[in-house]
């Protein structure tokens, strides 16, 4: 067992070392180095570090814990990604527990893992540390009766927006580009294109699975009388076949108990039929590497530029990266993070 894991470790240091060898600046070297780090601990200080504006929101956090801390129970609500950073970087806060509505018992770095209902129920004086941001107003209206509430996820909630120069500000555009657009979602960041990438484009193909969403965005062209602009509601996959999909107001992904069966493609069929893209955006919430082993044959013949999304899953600071370059050993690379928290990092491969 421990031979087959220095083997793995070795594997993921000959893999980085490959990887942070093709980046081309320290900008992009430094957010790599605390990517990695990041994934490999959950401590939110290489977040921060590598955020656009330097914003710390668990300092932010520490403060609001400071009149609680040896005083009362305190428990983080949630055992996701926010939740594991809580634990990870508030090293000096002795926390009581970690509670989510649907855990499978036992313990979670040393501290006890709860259901909700149990921790309420154990701890009803407790400080709850609520981390989603999706689900914090909800979570908060359940547990309001209790008292002492800090809702993380509503201050991390403050941080989300972006920079508009995502996907735009590390390549040089022509008025002849073939865009791939995986990931239409409203059409913000093709509409974004047009102010920071080029007005002119030659062909414009967009993918969104999510109906409504696609109906959206495909009224948003033709009453903007976008010529050469064409949707598909379609999802972009590794085959050609139907998945569930699950929705909410910000994104849209494949899951298991998805309520909506859509139709996914691969885009090195679909491109047999249509003109090779000279640049290819993907951002679909943890199904990029999927997309991409379904281009392998568009990106080795026609080495397009690339903006890749790289934050939804762990893994996908090693692998994206590391897939990209067995196609093509020829691509540079370089990284870029676009907002105050986790998320919209996206890697340029040219």
């Amino acid at each position: 067992m421990r031979v087959e894991k220095m083997m793995e470790f070795n594997d993921i240091i000959e893999s980085t070392n490959k990887v942070r060898g093709r980046m081309q600046d320290d900008l992009s070297r430094k957010i790599y180095d605390c990517r990695i780090m990041n994934t490999l601990t959950y401590d939110y200080k290489y977040i921060t570090a590598i955020t656009k504006d330097g914003v710390d929101v668990f300092c932010r956090l520490r403060k609001m814990l400071e009149p609680y801390i040896n005083k009362y129970d305190l428990i983080i609500d949630g055992a996701g990604f926010y939740g594991k950073s809580i634990k990870a970087t508030l090293t000096d806060v002795e926390w009581t527990c970690i509670c989510d509505r649907r855990v499978d018992g036992g313990e979670y770095w040393d501290i006890p893992l709860l259901t909700r209902n149990e921790a309420v129920m154990k701890y009803p004086q407790a400080v709850f540390v609520i981390s989603s941001i999706l689900y914090g107003s909800e979570i908060e209206n359940e547990l309001i009766c209790l008292g002492v509430i800090i809702n993380m996820g509503k201050i991390l909630s403050e941080y989300t927006k972006a920079d508009p120069k995502q996907y735009y500000d590390v390549f040089a555009f022509d008025k002849d580009e073939v865009v791939a657009d995986v990931g239409c979602f409203d059409c913000e960041s093709i509409l974004q294109y047009f102010n920071y990438a080029n007005k002119g484009y030659k062909k414009i193909y967009s993918f969104e699975p999510e109906p409504h969403q696609y109906a959206h965005c495909k009224e948003i062209i033709e009453k903007g009388g976008y010529q050469n602009w064409d949707i598909y509601n379609y999802g972009v996959y590794d085959n050609n076949s139907k998945l569930y999909f699950s929705s909410n107001s910000s994104s849209t992904k494949i899951s298991n108990d998805g309520d909506i069966e859509v139709d996914v493609i691969k885009l090195d069929d679909f491109f047999k039929a249509h003109e090779a893209p000279t640049f290819i955006k993907m951002d679909i919430e943890g199904a990029e590497l999927a997309a991409l082993k379904g281009c392998a044959e568009t990106i080795s013949r026609y080495k397009p530029k690339l903006a890749i999304c790289v934050y939804h899953k762990p893994e996908d600071i090693f692998e994206i990266p590391e897939y990209i370059l067995s196609l093509n050993p020829d691509y540079k690379m370089y990284l870029r993070h676009y907002t105050n928290l986790v998320n919209e990092t996206v890697l340029y491969c040219e």
